[in-house]
């Protein structure tokens, strides 16, 4: 009566479901070498103009100096200084030359924009809100964005904030062709579901329960069903589900339970901010009357020639100019922060902690290393006897990333078994993708049985209805 159960709640949740898995399997082999657009740092400093600061450095008079923000940086807009002051989803841009906010970036200055760094034609397609590439809510301070279509052997498209002017988006047709079969259905991406964030995500993990339970009642059933006789009785595409489920199930398993494990259900695996040990690292907070004391001290002859981005520091109470050239290089305006400073102090981003072990890496370790994302080096780092860790950037002394207990289960539960990057050896190109493609494979053609034998049976009862 039981094993009747079971096979019919695994039947009809895959009657449900059983495409929804299908689909995402085969487009994790497209997510294994197209990743989602991005414009990642480097690409932003690619993009900027040099650093001109001639008409350097006039601020409004009427800003708080007391008022707090997460960091300030200085780049070119248009041949003119701007400053650009963040704090959480929020970017004010004052220009430098007059002391005037920057906002409300209208379609002809945006076209400027692109101008200056493309040589082709372009099209402007007009002012959105939002599409399928920047729908994240980290477009959120830039909306409105100008969105233009560049008429290059890419097909770029390139998306202009319309608070800042700055460039946020470059895509191409590439990467929007192998998306809409990639990340778009893995992650369940289109524009309308994922616009409602709340929506979007209780979506994706009761589907990811589903289809853990389906597959915990599939492998039960099947080992069941295999040791009451010898091998499986089945035939046919049933005896291709039984033995694809049998060898290859354990691993849908885990993919099912970490891709549920990164939805963060219910705030399993949250974790803290640090802000605390990021105040206690800076030593003080970053505020306006501090980067307003900044610029008057800037020593523009200190400024590389081939700057293109300052960006604000702070390190034990001192404030700091990190100049940034086009390669993604970054050097200390003033020096560099001393080797034993840098040390001592921080050691007292969790002085209530003692220390098992500190010093700056030249390697990957099993919680900071590059994967589809790029990490730099050197890096310092901080072992804590309560196993959390924490890195620092030992050119601006900032915390780039750290792992408590929740970020501990989270590389492990998420990173490693979904991505397979559990291990230095195992990122190693191409023993990665062969690993990962034989895994998938095996995995995919479980899932492909079993959404076949639904779509029999499915047809039969219609066929029966008629």
């Amino acid at each position: 009566m039981i094993m009747r159960l079971l096979i019919l709640i695994h039947r009809y949740i895959g009657f449900a479901i059983g495409i929804v898995i299908l689909l995402w399997c085969l487009s994790g082999f497209v997510m294994m070498y197209v990743q989602y657009p991005e414009y990642t740092r480097n690409e932003q400093l690619a993009n900027l103009d040099s650093l001109d600061l001639e008409h350097c450095c006039v601020v409004p008079e009427d800003w708080d100096e007391d008022f707090s923000f997460s960091g300030a940086e200085i780049e070119s807009f248009l041949g003119k200084p701007v400053l650009r002051v963040m704090s959480g989803h929020e970017i004010w841009s004052i220009n430098l030359a007059s002391g005037e906010l920057v906002d409300a970036i209208d379609g002809n200055v945006a076209r400027s924009v692109v101008e200056r760094r493309v040589g082709s034609r372009i099209d402007y397609k007009g002012q959105i809100e939002r599409d399928q590439w920047t729908v994240a809510g980290g477009y959120n301070a830039h909306r409105p964005l100008h969105q233009f279509a560049v008429q290059n052997d890419a097909n770029s498209e390139w998306y202009v904030s319309g608070t800042t002017g700055q460039l946020v988006l470059v895509t191409t047709r590439k990467e929007r062709f192998w998306n809409w079969l990639g990340a778009v259905i893995h992650w369940l991406y289109p524009t309308e579901l994922r616009h409602h964030v709340n929506g979007w995500s209780q979506t994706v993990i009761w589907l990811s329960i589903a289809g853990t339970f389906l597959t915990l009642t599939g492998l039960y059933v099947g080992i069941v069903r295999y040791r009451k006789g010898s091998g499986s009785s089945y035939r046919g595409w049933f005896l291709w589900h039984h033995y694809s489920g049998l060898i290859f199930g354990l691993f849908t398993l885990t993919w099912m339970v970490s891709g549920l494990m990164s939805m963060n259900p219910f705030g399993a695996l949250s974790g803290r901010n640090f802000s605390a040990e990021r105040q206690n690292i800076r030593g003080g907070e970053m505020n306006f009357g501090r980067v307003v004391s900044g610029l008057a001290q800037l020593d523009k002859d200190q400024i590389p020639a081939d700057a293109v981005r300052l960006s604000s520091s702070m390190f034990a109470g001192k404030f700091a100019w990190i100049a940034w050239n086009a390669g993604g290089d970054s050097v200390r305006l003033g020096g560099a922060l001393p080797r034993d400073q840098l040390m001592t102090h921080a050691a007292d981003a969790r002085p209530q902690v003692k220390i098992r072990s500190l010093g700056l890496i030249d390697e990957p370790d099993a919680y900071y290393y590059s994967h589809h994302d790029i990490r730099t080096f050197p890096v310092l780092r901080i072992q804590y006897e309560d196993a959390e860790r924490f890195y620092l950037d030992p050119v601006s002394g900032e915390l780039i990333s750290a792992v408590d207990g929740s970020r501990r289960w989270a590389r492990w539960l998420f990173h490693g078994l979904h991505r397979g990057d559990f291990a230095a050896f195992a990122r190693q190109r191409p023993t990665w993708d062969l690993f990962m493609l034989f895994l998938m494979t095996g995995v995919t053609l479980g899932t492909a049985t079993g959404a076949t034998l639904a779509w029999k049976r499915l047809s039969r009862w219609a066929r029966s209805r008629i």
